[in-house]
């Protein structure tokens, strides 16, 4: 589409704001919304070969493709298309595929759509699922979430995972993405919270993918100041 869209492109486009009617509110929970849930992955770590290397690898090819992948087909719908902002709604881009290069391109925009979102489905149901099952193994929920199939999957966590999206699904999308913010970004305080205390508390203990920063709190500079501290009081003392 964007090399379709090349010759009629016209840059002024870009630049056409019209802020008295931008929905604020709608708008900065849609751009948080397309950049959540990047921590997920972690709950899966104890799955991935050599996690320490693969993911964060993982994450810096990852991060420019999502960008890239919604800031360039914008740029060029944006740019190669009549300006008219009532028309802008739900399953509109779709509509500009069909404006640029016709109904095959719109077919084609619709299928990788249908495409993503069952991955971003079934990305959100294992990260989910894992966190489910993490918990369960170490006694913060009931037994049962810790069952497994006979391919390893924890299907009791992905059937109450999925049970969530059903009832999360006759919502409207605006609705669910301000719930989404609200409790992703307690879920992220919770999260940096035990970061630090775990860091603190067990800086020397065995993790499948550790963040390479020190602690500056961590128990052995305590210990060697500790140390330090009555070497010194014995030295005074004798």
């Amino acid at each position: 589409m964007g090399v379709i869209a090349l010759p009629k492109l016209e840059p002024s486009r870009w630049f056409v704001v019209d802020l008295e009617n931008v929905q604020w509110g709608l708008y900065l929970n849609t751009l948080f919304w397309n950049l959540n849930y990047w921590d997920s992955v972690s709950t899966m770590a104890g799955e991935v070969e050599d996690p320490g290397k693969t993911i964060p690898k993982a994450l810096f090819y990852a991060l420019p493709l999502v960008v890239s992948g919604y800031f360039l087909p914008l740029l060029f719908g944006t740019g190669a298309v009549p300006l008219h902002r009532d028309l802008w709604s739900d399953g509109y881009f779709s509509d500009i595929a069909k404006i640029i290069g016709g109904v095959w391109l719109r077919l084609w925009v619709q299928g990788a759509s249908a495409v993503s979102n069952m991955g971003m489905f079934l990305a959100e149901m294992s990260g989910d699922s894992y966190q489910l099952l993490g918990m369960a193994e170490r006694g913060m929920l009931p037994d049962f979430f810790a069952k497994r199939w006979r391919y390893g999957t924890p299907f009791i966590s992905i059937l109450f995972s999925a049970s969530g999206v059903v009832l999360l699904s006759c919502l409207g999308f605006q609705e669910i993405v301000a719930a989404e913010n609200f409790m992703n970004c307690f879920a992220m305080i919770l999260e940096f919270l035990s970061f630090v205390k775990l860091r603190i508390k067990y800086p020397a203990a065995s993790r499948p993918y550790r963040i390479p920063l020190g602690s500056y709190f961590s128990s052995d500079k305590k210990d060697m100041q500790n140390r330090t501290s009555q070497h010194a009081k014995n030295l005074l003392h004798i």
